[in-house]
């Protein structure tokens, strides 16, 4: 590895271990390219900036930057190999020497959890509430509870709880599939909310076999989208289709019934999930025809509408609006664990239980 007095960086995330990929950048000369090449200005340490890394004439990418301490920042970006050469190539343009990351700093001990992070806005949560944030947040509750203020731990354990939905919403984020009739736009539709061409688009029906699953984002949280086979339709094959789809649905948070406007007797689907009714093709629907007021009317071939069904979706999944910013740690993971432990010891009581669990994930004692 290059000397301490040397300006390097290092990839602190493997090739495709996540959607977004951490650069450290390190050094005397760290802080003047974050200050140079980083719109969204120079944080403090421990603190997240989010904006645009760019060379001397262009964007690279929309980016988190962490300052880890004086002479460390983390840049996250997103994880494509044609952003990581570039901003590798700008960062050795200005004098820093690519290292291996085989043995990094102790100031990364996070960076595996940081690197997890499927979307930048979760790369924002999650720089905010590493494991060792985490262990620093349990001890303070264990000397809180060693120096007779036992009485603001149930208050503090109580707030870190109601976060844990928003951090299971990152780790397994839900699915949402999109079923319906044959020829009901469920490809075409799959593609304008994934935001490219993963599935063809035919007007046979039986063109989608199987359940096709790709991720994409609503405001800046995981989603996980399925485009599944056609309903309604007969033949052994179409009922091995069927069957599919059903498969696909019973594992779904939301369930998208795609209604062709210019067939509307189409079949009806009863889901034991939570449902949106869509009512596609609506700029070719006949005169007169009308969307019930809880349903909505949308245009997968010529974009309309698609906003508002983004919103409703988002709603239904209870993603946060994008303007929440959850400055208060988040529980992933183990921390999520432990925070429902303890929730759940303070309801009962069971001081001393509590005591054991945050001692343990402090770092101060055994499990017994």
């Amino acid at each position: 590895m290059a000397s301490p007095d040397t300006d390097t960086f290092l990839r602190l995330t493997s090739a495709g271990s996540g959607g977004i990929a951490v650069v450290a950048i390190l050094g005397v000369g760290a802080e003047r390219f974050v200050a140079a090449h980083f719109s969204g200005g120079v944080p403090i340490v421990g603190k997240v900036r989010v904006g645009e890394i760019s060379s001397d004439s262009e964007v690279i990418d929309t980016a988190v930057v962490v300052r880890r301490d004086k002479m460390a920042f983390e840049v996250c970006v997103h994880s494509s190999p044609a952003v990581l050469s570039e901003l590798s190539r700008v960062l050795t343009g200005q004098g820093f020497a690519e290292t291996s990351p085989s043995d990094p700093p102790a100031v990364y001990a996070d960076e595996a959890f940081l690197g997890s992070a499927p979307t930048l806005r979760a790369a924002v949560l999650m720089s905010r509430a590493t494991p060792s944030r985490w262990r620093v947040i349990a001890a303070e509750w264990l000397s809180l509870l060693k120096h007779g203020e036992r009485g603001r731990v149930p208050l503090a354990v109580a707030k870190a709880a109601g976060l844990i939905p928003l951090s299971r919403l990152i780790e397994a984020p839900p699915l949402v599939v999109i079923a319906g009739a044959p020829n009901a736009g469920k490809s075409t539709l799959f593609n304008v909310l994934l935001g490219w061409k993963r599935t063809a688009v035919s007007p046979r029906p039986g063109t989608t076999h199987d359940a096709i699953e790709e991720t994409t984002e609503l405001r800046g949280f995981p989603v996980r989208l399925s485009d599944s086979p056609g309903l309604g339709w007969g033949g052994d094959f179409a009922q091995l289709l069927h069957r599919e789809a059903d498969r696909t649905m019973k594992n779904a948070g939301l369930v998208i019934e795609l209604i062709d406007a210019t067939s509307p007797a189409s079949l009806r689907l009863n889901s034991p999930v939570s449902m949106i009714r869509a009512h596609n093709k609506i700029d070719a629907a006949p005169s007169g025809y009308v969307v019930p007021p809880a349903e909505i009317a949308v245009s997968a071939l010529r974009g309309e509408n698609i906003g508002a069904l983004r919103e409703r979706i988002a709603d239904v999944l209870c993603i946060p609006d994008e303007k929440d910013d959850f400055a208060d740690p988040i529980p992933f993971g183990c921390a999520a664990t432990l925070v429902a432990g303890v929730f759940a010891a303070t309801q009962s009581g069971d001081w001393p239980r509590i005591e054991t669990l945050l001692a343990v994930f402090a770092g101060q004692g055994e499990l017994k």
